[in-house]
């Protein structure tokens, strides 16, 4: 608010009358007037500011706080943009958990966590193969590509577990 005083009576500043004086009134939330030389504001830069419509002039009170507030504000978008990128990481891992676990094999006995066991008995009280070719066999003979077998030792027989 750049204006020729007349119906202000005093500078915010040196609290002396106007008197016809040029003054400048802040835009911000005081809404005060000063004197141009109060402001320390020359002639110059009053018309620029008096004849620029988009341009705005703030007392060093009203400037500190709208600089206190951009800071805030500056603050806040860079806490949302934080928030934002963990929604997103988020959103991705949910997504990668998803499809990971519509990717894994649909067995009813793993998903209820419980676990099969096959028994194989050796035709002989003595068992002449090692576990090795145990499990070689049996695996050759029963073909599953996606199970986990591990043979344990028995006396007459061998446990293969698989998950």
């Amino acid at each position: 608010m750049a204006a020729e005083t007349s119906e202000i009576e005093k500078c915010s500043k040196c609290l002396i009358e106007f008197n016809g004086d040029k003054a400048i009134g802040c835009e911000g939330k005081c809404k005060r007037w000063f004197h141009l030389k109060c402001c320390e504001l020359n002639n110059k830069d009053f018309n620029f500011i008096k004849n620029c419509k988009g341009v705005k002039w703030f007392c060093q009170m009203c400037y500190g706080e709208s600089e206190v507030m951009g800071n805030i504000l500056k603050a806040l978008e860079l806490l949302n943009k934080k928030v934002n990128t963990l929604e997103c990481n988020q959103e991705k891992i949910l997504q990668e958990k998803y499809r990971v676990e519509s990717s894994a094999p649909k067995n009813e006995e793993k998903s209820k966590g419980s676990k099969c066991a096959l028994i194989v008995e050796a035709k002989s009280t003595e068992i002449s193969k090692s576990s090795d070719d145990i499990k070689r066999a049996i695996k050759d003979a029963i073909k599953p590509e996606d199970l986990k077998i591990g043979v344990k030792n028995m006396k007459k027989s061998a446990m293969i577990e698989w998950q």
